[in-house]
């Protein structure tokens, strides 16, 4: 009896003579080093083996937007302990909202993927005659004058905007100069945090002073730093549904807001939240400052500062970790940083769309970096060569943002950085929801979402199960073999 020969599987299936698990080693880059960067850098050092990384950043040091701007007065906006990675949680923050140069130096302490960050480009206000001007003009992203202080007595000041930044430097330096004017294209609403400080006794200036005994209390209890943090995070999350218009929070909340601004005959001219540099808000109507709406008569000034907006024990990182001084090429489109570069996977943290406008961003980059480091580790095992986004995931995912955004009040004909300096255009600074929104959504990587290119373009994508061993079994060291008990 003669029997039919079948081809073995072996035949079809070029069998790969590796171990399931086998890491292949990868190179990482990183562009920038601020908190986004510093972020992804340590995710993925700690959670990826046999790589090298290099992390790419145009400065001369670490810090992003607490490099660049050092402008008197600059504060975080954020309360201190709700605004540090998770990972390396700093107990002496000197106040309840830091200074800038505290935050600076705590991101070069604990120092040690395109994570050039949304807020790092300079935007110089479009005024007629601008250059012209015989002063000393400065933009608070690249402050290179004296800090507040005795070198602006008897100065004539002009200060352009009244955003986040013209918030904190105008009243760091009104008491030091002869004379202010502070010009404004409108009114602009400034309310207090939502963050109570009641319990502190210096709690009514905004801000709040750590003592040492404190301090000290936080190092020594991690228990009490942690309940500290988490009411911190808990208050801040409630606040994000007062964004949705006609949420009746809203017309609950106006009449307090409406209270703390027209305290201490405040003139109203800003929407943001009062500055931790603020004794009182009543430094906004001092003798010596004079807000100057569309169609004021201008003065003699000897300086002018723009505070316009911009455009868009600590853990260790590897060995293999490099930092290159340098300026990487980018191309733009519609506002939107993007990388022409079919031969590797580019992901970016802190990108269009991820910002958030209540609460801290600092969980929201540490769980992007967590995602990107999830898709590392896929590639380096199921030999993955490129992943992309599939063109209807961005479509979809861009009309979900169109469609949701209509429902807040960030859609309002109001010019902001969430849209890029426009009055009317699309809002490609935020993310739709809350951040709370945020971290559950990246908790599950669609990975059904992306296209896929392969080391063996002529192989079966499966060709990463390898010869049906593991690396434990291959190697045989004892006490290996038994992971998963």
């Amino acid at each position: 009896m003669q029997h039919e020969t079948r081809p073995t599987r072996d035949s079809v299936f070029a069998i790969l003579n590796e171990p399931v698990d086998v890491e292949r080693r990868m190179k990482v880059i990183i562009v920038g080093s601020g908190f986004a960067g510093l972020a992804a850098a340590y995710r993925v050092t700690k959670d990826v083996e046999n790589m090298d990384l290099v992390v790419y950043e145009k400065n001369s040091d670490v810090g992003g937007v607490w490099y660049q701007n050092r402008y008197p007065g600059i504060t975080c906006d954020v309360p201190s302990h709700g605004y540090q990675f998770s990972y390396a949680e700093n107990t002496q923050w000197s106040k309840f909202y830091a200074p800038g140069s505290e935050i600076f130096q705590y991101l070069r302490d604990y120092v040690v993927i395109c994570a050039t960050g949304g807020l790092d480009q300079i935007r110089m206000p479009d005024i007629a005659g601008l250059g012209s001007f015989k002063g000393k003009i400065v933009h608070t992203a690249s402050w290179d004058m004296d800090p507040a202080g005795s070198a602006w007595v008897n100065r004539r000041v002009a200060v352009i905007g009244y955003g986040a930044s013209a918030t904190q430097v105008v009243p760091a330096l009104q008491p030091h100069v002869a004379h202010m004017d502070n010009y404004v294209r409108g009114r602009t609403w400034i309310f207090q945090p939502f963050v109570t400080l009641e319990k502190y006794d210096d709690g009514a200036t905004g801000n709040h002073v750590f003592t040492e005994d404190e301090k000290r209390s936080f190092k020594e209890s991690p228990e009490q730093y942690k309940k500290l943090r988490l009411e911190i995070e808990d208050s801040l999350n409630p606040a994000y549904p007062l964004t949705q218009d006609g949420n009746d929070g809203q017309a609950m909340i106006r009449p307090i807001f409406e209270s703390i601004m027209k305290r201490d005959q405040l003139f109203i001219v800003a929407f943001d939240a009062i500055p931790s540099s603020y004794d009182s808000p009543s430094q906004l109507s001092t003798v010596n400052t004079w807000p100057r709406l569309p169609g004021s008569s201008g003065t003699s000034m000897d300086r002018l500062i723009s505070g316009k907006e911009l455009t868009h024990n600590a853990p260790k990182l590897a060995d293999n970790v490099h930092f290159v001084n340098t300026k990487i090429h980018r191309v733009t489109e519609d506002g939107i940083e993007t990388v022409a570069n079919v031969d590797s996977t580019t992901f970016q943290v802190g990108g269009p769309n991820s910002g958030i406008s209540v609460g801290s961003l600092i969980p929201m980059l540490e769980k992007q970096a967590e995602y990107i480091t999830t898709c590392i580790l896929k590639m380096q095992r199921q030999r993955i060569k490129v992943m992309t986004v599939q063109k209807r995931a961005v479509d979809e995912f861009q009309a979900y943002i169109e469609a949701y955004f209509p429902r807040t009040v960030f859609s309002k004909n109001c010019s902001s950085w969430y849209k890029d300096g426009k009055i009317d255009g699309r809002v490609i600074g935020l993310w739709p929801g809350s951040t709370l929104h945020h971290l559950r959504v990246l908790e599950q990587p669609r990975f059904e979402d992306y296209e896929y290119t392969y080391l063996e373009d002529s192989a079966s994508y499966l060709r990463w199960l390898g010869n049906g061993l593991t690396v434990a079994e291959v190697e045989g060291k004892p006490g290996t073999r038994a992971w998963y008990v």
